[in-house]
């Protein structure tokens, strides 16, 4: 049987299952979208969006929300239940709950943010930024900019020369996910960065995201 149509069959009986058990509806939209991430990043740009109408009985919306869920974003339980983008009679999820139940899967940080605190750190190719989300408390915004970075970062002065690269998140990750998220964006081990802090309010996006 095609690798595919597997993992097709797998990526529905995790949706069916997110759509019926309240309970159980974080852990199944992860798993979910850890097979859609993987399906994506098999196949060439602009055949993802046709496999998945023929394969998967989800919505392309519902498929990006399992996908941002499976990335540690913040997807409201309330969407991973829908089938069809209508309105859910699923009881919310404290995220406490789902931090200690539907989420074990997930590695345990060696290093998290500290809440209400701006991070900021550099590397040998960057400077990093880790600023809470305005919007969604426990959350943060991730920010990277490559540069040569010779002087530590100023959460009250940042001094960018105008020409750095910029990366970031796109939604804000949970604070148990900022640690795998940086590392994604290539910074080996967070836990031995040296890392400045300072009490600051949140933001709506990334530090010195580009307009």
């Amino acid at each position: 049987m095609n690798i595919r149509v597997t993992i097709a069959n797998e990526i529905n009986s995790h949706a069916e299952q997110a759509t019926t058990k309240a309970n159980e509806a974080m852990h199944h939209a992860i798993e979910a979208g850890k097979l859609l991430l993987e399906v994506k990043a098999s196949l060439a740009h602009g055949q993802f969006g046709e496999w998945l109408e023929t394969n998967v009985k989800v919505s392309p919306r519902q498929a990006q929300r399992y996908m941002a869920a499976a990335e540690g974003k913040p997807v409201p339980i309330r969407s991973l239940s829908s089938k069809y983008d209508t309105v859910s009679h699923l009881t919310e999820i404290p995220l406490s709950s789902i931090r200690t139940d539907a989420l074990t899967n997930w590695p345990v940080p060696t290093w998290s943010p500290t809440p209400g605190h701006w991070m900021c750190a550099t590397t040998d190719d960057a400077a990093w930024w880790v600023v809470p989300s305005l919007e969604h408390p426990g959350f943060f915004h991730i920010s990277k900019f490559y540069q040569d970075a010779t002087a530590e970062p100023d959460p009250n002065q940042p001094d960018w020369d105008g020409e750095s690269l910029y990366a970031g998140t796109k939604r804000p990750a949970r604070a148990d996910v900022v640690e795998a998220m940086l590392q994604h964006f290539g910074m080996k081990e967070p836990v031995k960065v040296e890392w400045t802090s300072r009490e600051k309010p949140g933001l709506s996006r990334p530090f010195g995201e580009p307009e």
